[in-house]
Formats: structure tokens, sequence, C-alpha cells
């Protein structure tokens, strides 16, 4: 599979890409993590919903809660732990959903899983219109052709967040969350697919410090 192969390949060369020291700039805040809410992807899956700010340059505004999810490793001590954090695709995948996937990938090589929820996708102020994906609309939960105008007009007359559902505050929402939930001595892998390679670089155009490697797979430009 396309996630095999990069855990064959991407993490064995992962030490050449990215080799700069990650910078913790803000203190650590605890997080609640415990079962996930939906179906669990993995039974030793743990979800947690952290508070962020919904545009991140104003420290005053309002919050927008972002899912996280994780599988931890037997890793054991003190010391430095290994975290992989996958980037989702799509855009709309859910990096919770695929825990259980990434798990069968990356569980034997142990390591920490980390991922999240893009914003408007899954756990994180997702974007649903109740008429339109209703069970007995045209093709259900999925959005036929002729359905998407009033789908865009009922986001638009009910959703005050559009403008900071994006990709550049996913990637900051990214650096906030591995900020949170790493110590000076991890090391921090970043694994984005697909749309998540875009996301991915976003990110590092942002936090190009922070992570020590870097998994691109299937470049979307």
């Amino acid at each position: 599979t396309t996630l095999a192969a990069a855990a064959r390949i991407g993490f064995l060369a992962v030490s050449f890409l990215v080799t700069v020291p990650a910078l913790r700039a803000q203190e650590q805040q605890p997080v609640a993590w415990g079962p996930c809410a939906r179906d669990s992807p993995h039974e030793d899956a743990e979800c947690a919903t952290v508070t962020l700010l919904l545009a991140h340059d104003l420290p005053d505004g309002d919050t927008i809660g972002v899912a996280a999810g994780r599988i931890m490793s037997a890793q054991t001590g003190a010391g430095a732990r290994t975290q992989i954090w996958y980037v989702p695709g799509g855009p709309g995948d859910s990096g919770i959903e695929t825990l259980g996937r990434l798990h069968a990938v990356f569980g034997d090589l142990g390591v920490d899983i980390y991922t999240l929820d893009p914003r408007g996708v899954g756990g994180t102020a997702v974007l649903r219109c109740p008429e339109q994906e209703a069970v007995g609309s045209d093709e259900g939960r999925a959005l036929s052709t002729d359905e998407w105008p009033a789908c865009i007009d009922w986001l638009t007359a009910n959703r005050s967040d559009l403008g900071y559902l994006t990709t550049t505050a996913s990637a900051r929402d990214l650096g906030a969350l591995i900020e949170m939930m790493s110590t000076p001595e991890d090391r921090v892998i970043i694994f984005g697919a697909s749309y998540g390679s875009y996301w991915t670089n976003r990110y590092l155009t942002l936090f190009p410090d922070q992570p020590d490697g870097v998994i691109l797979d299937g470049l979307v430009p």
C-alpha cells in the first residue's frame, strides 16, 4: 500500500530530510485524552478535542475545538520519544478515522502515532448541509451536483466561521498541537499524504524548525 511504502522507504530516510532542532516556544497545556467518541478506529486509540484560537493572530478572539487522536506505543522511560504525525489528505479526510490503518503500518516501529482532523472535517467544525445530506436526499449523505448550490447557500447563511476553515489555519493548528504534545527531547516526524503533502508544505513555511523529519507521499503541488 501507499502507507506501507512510505513506512519502509520514508522512515529510513527521514533523518536526512530535516535536521534542524525543533523550537518549543509555548508552555505545554494539559490535554484530556479519552475514548474516541465515534466508532473507535483502533482499540488503543485515544481522542481529545483541543481548544485553539479560531484566528491564531487574535489572542482574545473566538476559539475552535480541534479533534486530535493518538495511539501510544510501548516506549518506556522518561527520555525522548518518537512521534509520527499523520497529516490526512482529501481535502476532506479525517485523520482520526485513519488511526487503525496507521497503526497497521507504524505499530511495529515503536513510535507514538498522532493525527488530527482538519478544519471543516470530522470532529473539527465539520461542514454539513442538513437538507442536502439527509437520508432521503438525491444521493443520501453524498452531495449531488444539483445539491451543491443550495448547500453552499445554506452554509453561507448559517456559518460564521467559513473564512477560518483554511489550509493555513489547519497548518497553524498542527503546529500548536505538536507544541502542546511533545517535549524538546522528542523526535517529531511529519507524514503528509496526498493533499496532506500540500498542507504539510504550508505547515513547513510557518514552522520550519519544529519537526525533526518529514515524509511527503503523493505530492500535491
